[in-house]
């Protein structure tokens, strides 16, 4: 994660920036004024040209006081801009400025340090700060999954009361955008998932129409398109036995994937019986495959927990990477999958497979 100090002093800047050196996987980018951290952050004459909100800083430690703009307007600057609102940002003060918080806490700051710094209650702060936005950054990724999923819903005009049945939040109030836990958006997008099963979206040609979109994305920037597909092996004996559990299954195989979702580009859509595939844009051809292998991992210590509805299954999983071009299409990318996740089973299954 990437962390964006700003303070008009120097010597403060690296004071912070040594201060931080002690959490792990953080990133420091440094800035001498308001206007330098706006353009770092692509903001031109108060305005940026995107109605998403920036990947690219994750938290701010903004000194109050600065010369032209100070610490408090630029701060009620960033919230008032769509782009920027979901960053948090912690105030920088020296006790003389104590009166100013109460201005900063109106503008949207989340927390404060006062001067001197101490670095054990800095970097609990930030640490707090960054576990924050992390949830909130996975808490918008589910909701944006759910919207797509809804929107292809209605499209094809296969609404059921089944979707928006059952305990916890409705499908409605998704639409709606009213607030939700993210367990709540995992158990709705499961029904819509578990929805799937009955009306076809898992056919391979449905199912290259709905990543479409991602497609051209990925095409566009270059980018790789990658696909997951995990089967849960002898599913369909256990089915065709009756299993009582054969749904609970699936649903815990969908929770363990919605837990490995991370980054925008990612979507988990059903792939037949016993089956979830997620897609993905990725960067390096091993992407894909670290994502499988955290399924793995997550499903085989469910198993050893024994928090599965059948502790005894294993899953199968067949990846696939491609770069996307005018001459393949998604379909082709699910046929390779589909062929890596068959070569799993053939061994025997409990592995990945990859093109």
């Amino acid at each position: 994660m990437k962390v964006l100090i700003v303070d008009d002093l120097l010597n403060n800047r690296i004071l912070l920036k040594s201060l931080l050196k002690g959490i792990e996987d953080v990133e420091i980018e440094l800035a001498d004024s308001a206007a330098e951290a706006f353009r770092l952050m692509g903001i031109v004459d108060d305005h940026i040209n995107t109605e998403e909100p920036l990947e690219s800083i994750d938290l701010i430690l903004m000194d109050i006081m600065m010369p032209e703009m100070n610490g408090v307007e630029a701060c009620q600057l960033l919230k008032e801009l769509p782009a920027t609102r979901h960053i948090p940002i912690i105030m920088v003060t020296a006790k003389a400025e104590m009166q100013d918080l109460e201005s900063a806490f109106n503008a949207g700051a989340v927390d404060y340090i006062t001067k001197p710094l101490r670095r054990m209650e800095l970097m609990a702060r930030v640490r707090a700060a960054l576990n924050s936005k992390r949830e909130a950054d996975k808490l918008r990724r589910v909701q944006a999954q759910l919207r797509r999923q809804i929107h292809q819903l209605e499209q094809d005009r296969q609404a059921s009361p089944a979707i928006a049945g059952g305990e916890g939040a409705s499908v409605s109030s998704v639409a709606s955008g009213n607030a939700m836990t993210t367990q709540d958006m995992n158990e709705i997008l499961l029904r819509l998932l578990r929805f799937g099963f009955c009306t076809g979206i898992e056919d391979t040609s449905r199912f290259a129409e709905m990543i479409r979109a991602e497609w051209k994305i990925a095409a566009k920037n270059k980018a790789l398109m990658a696909s997951v597909l995990v089967e849960i092996d002898n599913f369909d004996e256990y089915e065709q036995q009756g299993g009582e559990g054969a749904q609970a299954l699936v649903d815990s195989l969908g929770r363990i994937m919605l837990e490995v979702i991370t980054g925008e580009g990612e979507s988990l859509y059903p792939g037949g019986p016993g089956r979830m595939a997620m897609i993905l844009a990725v960067t390096a051809t091993d992407d894909a495959l670290k994502k499988a292998q955290m399924i793995q991992k997550h499903w085989r210590a469910a198993c050893e927990e024994g928090t599965l509805p059948e502790t005894s299954f294993t899953i199968s999983i067949g990846v696939a990477t491609v770069e996307p071009t005018e001459r393949n299409l998604p379909a082709d990318l699910l046929e390779i999958c589909e062929k890596a996740l068959q070569r799993a089973k053939e061994e025997g299954g409990d592995r990945i497979k990859r093109n």
